[in-house]
């Protein structure tokens, strides 16, 4: 006689109870059924009515759904039945077909569930941005102690949504305020701590908002902290792989381009453009743009500037306006100023009222400034050395209102340049005073520093030149970026 074969019901229960790891027992109490009846029920001694079904299913934590999908893969194992007709396909041809359809039914089960899970995922992660986008406006006004304090204590603000909102608010201010940059980083690392969820989850986020701390730390000229801080974002988010973020979630593209900046700021140029060739490649298309920008600078500091027009050329058709008016505006910007560098000043002079244009429709303050640095960089080209001297002469008071140091530094040794070839010692000796705020100010650089005293010392001496004055200007420029690059997230 052949065995009998237990209802498939009874082995459905039998399946869901061990993939929770309950006992019978623990079953049976759970959906208010004798012990002994729950185990004549996976014995296949009896099949459950379906109030019973119903009992245990609701125990369990699943519904009929989920029965369904333990008797779909149960359908491809069960004998066949034997031909009634001479046509009918033998058992070997029903038993082959049962294990078809059922291998098609599980991939069709998993794609509809990749398919669903991918949209909501996408929905709750815009719901989740969206509400972070009112949870800043509600910040952004407010003194940086009264942000601290709503994140500490109102959990509405404990979002990893927030976390994200924070760290990209302070890779924009990196270009402008570099203070201001590094309290929101520190902020978005303290929501990260803050915010709910799984633990490799709450890794990658304290991970990825930490390269953006390493970021603020770098634009403060704190280099040491900045590595420390990159290489503690990389360990956490490491630690977090199991999360499996996506790369619309958290992308890692993210974190190789925020370390190119610090790598480039080392002068560590083949580690810079290896970070960002490893982010283009990740990044997605709309994001190439920003990543060929960042490129460019790179290869101005290693002296290559025709390379980086041609990468700004490459960059200018994947740069939305649009979308991102300040990438464009740096985009522009950049270009200009490495056509200054290779002294090509008509073509600059031909692209600068574009720039001028997009700085005025930003109306932030240091890129209107650096824009007339520009122009007295093409009028001194030009030989116009009254328009040069006017337009340097207001570029330094500006950046020393800003307290922009190393860029107030850069502009003082551009006007030297200009007193000094006029042979007017009275202009040079109010210009050195007018400097001497920047050896008191924080986080100055030691290249800023060192061109200072350098040409300070000449000053006292009597034995600056313009020559002198030049060098010190093209030296300092080339430590840090292209002339008043405003590209520094």
């Amino acid at each position: 006689m052949p065995p009998k074969i237990p209802p498939f019901e009874s082995v459905s229960v039998t399946a869901l109870r061990r993939s929770r790891g309950w006992t019978q027992d623990a079953l049976a109490a759970r959906a208010g059924l004798p012990r002994r009846r729950l185990s004549r029920i996976e014995a296949g001694q009896s099949a459950p009515t379906p109030e019973e079904m119903a009992s245990l299913t609701a125990a369990l934590g699943c519904g009929p759904e989920d029965v369904g999908s333990v008797l779909l893969g149960l359908q491809g194992t069960a004998p066949a039945p034997e031909p009634r007709t001479p046509v009918d396909p033998t058992p070997v041809q029903r038993g082959r077909i049962r294990r078809t359809a059922t291998r098609v039914g599980l991939e069709t089960v998993e794609l509809l569930e990749r398919q669903v899970v991918g949209h909501l995922r996408t929905r709750n992660a815009r719901e989740d941005r969206r509400a972070a986008a009112r949870l800043w406006k509600r910040l952004r006004e407010l003194p940086a102690e009264r942000r601290r304090l709503l994140v500490e204590k109102a959990r509405e603000f404990q979002t990893w949504g927030l976390a994200e909102r924070l760290a990209e608010e302070s890779a924009r201010a990196a270009a402008a305020d570099a203070k201001r940059a590094l309290e929101l980083a520190r902020l978005a690392v303290r929501v990260a701590e803050l915010a709910p969820g799984p633990e490799a989850w709450r890794s990658r986020l304290l991970g990825w908002v930490t390269a953006f701390l390493a970021n603020a730390l770098r634009v403060s000229s704190d280099l040491p902290g900045a590595n420390a801080a990159f290489a503690r974002a990389w360990q956490l988010w490491k630690e977090g792989e199991e999360a499996e973020t996506d790369s619309a979630l958290l992308a890692a593209w993210r974190l190789l381009d925020l370390e190119a900046s610090l790598r480039r700021a080392q002068r560590h140029w083949a580690d810079a453009l290896d970070l960002l060739d490893r982010a283009r490649q990740a990044a997605p298309q709309e994001d190439v743009g920003r990543i060929l920008l960042k490129r460019s600078s790179v290869l101005v500091l290693m002296g290559d500037g025709e390379g980086a027009i041609k990468v700004l050329r490459e960059a200018a058709p994947r740069v939305d306006g649009r979308r991102d008016p300040r990438l464009l505006f740096a985009l522009r910007f950049n270009l200009v100023a490495n056509l200054v560098l290779l002294e090509r000043y008509a073509e600059a002079e031909e692209l600068l009222p574009e720039v001028r244009e997009l700085a005025i429709g930003l109306g932030n303050e240091p890129d209107l400034v650096r824009t007339l640095w520009l122009s007295g960089q093409i009028h001194a080209g030009n030989g116009r050395i009254e328009e040069a001297e006017a337009a340097f002469d207001q570029v330094l008071g500006e950046f020393t209102g800003l307290e922009l140091a190393y860029d107030a530094a850069l502009a003082g040794l551009e006007l030297s340049v200009l007193y000094l070839e006029q042979e007017r010692p009275a202009e040079i000796r109010r210009l050195a005073r007018a400097l001497v705020w920047i050896f008191d100010a924080e986080g100055v650089d030691e290249e800023t520093l060192k061109a200072l005293t350098v040409f300070r010392e000449s000053v006292e001496r009597e034995t600056v030149t313009a020559e002198l004055a030049r060098q010190l200007a093209a030296n300092l420029a080339r430590a840090r970026r292209p002339t008043g690059c405003p590209c520094d997230a």
